[in-house]
C-alpha cells in the first residue's frame, strides 16, 4: 500500500513539474502589447492599417505633443 502511495506521489509531482515548466515561459512585454480595437469609422482604418503593414511594427506611446491617440487625422 505504501509503495503505491509513493509511486502516485512521484507521478503527481512529475506531472506538476512538467506543467509548471511549460506554463512559466517568460514572454517579453512587447509581445504581449497590442493596440486596442477601434470602433465605428476608426475600425475600418485600423483594419486597413493592419492589413497593409507587416506584423513587425512597433507601437510607441505619445508622451507629449498634441498627438496622443493611436490614429491621427491630419490634412
Amino acid at each position: 500500500m505504501k509503495k503505491h502511495f509513493i509511486i502516485a506521489l512521484v507521478m503527481t509531482l512529475a506531472c506538476v513539474a512538467v506543467v509548471l515548466s511549460v506554463s512559466l515561459q517568460f514572454i517579453a512585454v512587447d509581445k504581449l502589447l497590442r493596440p486596442p480595437k477601434q470602433e465605428g469609422e476608426n475600425l475600418k482604418i485600423q483594419q486597413t492599417f493592419e492589413k497593409n503593414v507587416s506584423q513587425d511594427y512597433v507601437l510607441k506611446i505619445a508622451s507629449s505633443d498634441e498627438y496622443s491617440t493611436a490614429y491621427n487625422f491630419v490634412d
